[in-house]
């Protein structure tokens, strides 16, 4: 079983200590090649790290992914360029890319 901060958290939170519903900040997740889309809930996690080890964790752990994200302008930006609360805010949608090597 994957470490609890390395679990996708998916869908509604259960209930009992949930997060209320104003709380909850469901992006969608797009990854390269995949053709199906998740949604997560970005206050579920308490920063990158926890997110990116999750969405990795979805992607099959293969070497070479970047996480990107678009924001409220339409930018695709890399995750981790903003402070973690302006990203949870700005956040519109996850992006797993495989790298280039060049």
């Amino acid at each position: 079983m994957e470490p609890v901060d390395a679990q996708l958290r998916l869908g509604l939170p259960s209930s009992g200590g949930a997060l209320a519903a104003t709380d909850r900040r469901y992006v969608k997740v797009s990854i390269q090649g995949a053709p199906y889309l998740r949604q997560v809930d970005l206050r579920a996690y308490g920063g990158y790290a926890e997110l990116r080890a999750a969405l990795l964790s979805l992607a099959g752990q293969q070497l070479g992914l970047a996480v990107a994200y678009e924001d409220e302008d339409g930018d695709l930006m890399l995750a981790g360029d903003l402070p973690w609360d302006m990203f949870v805010d700005s956040c519109k949608k996850l992006l797993i890319y495989k790298r280039r090597l060049i």
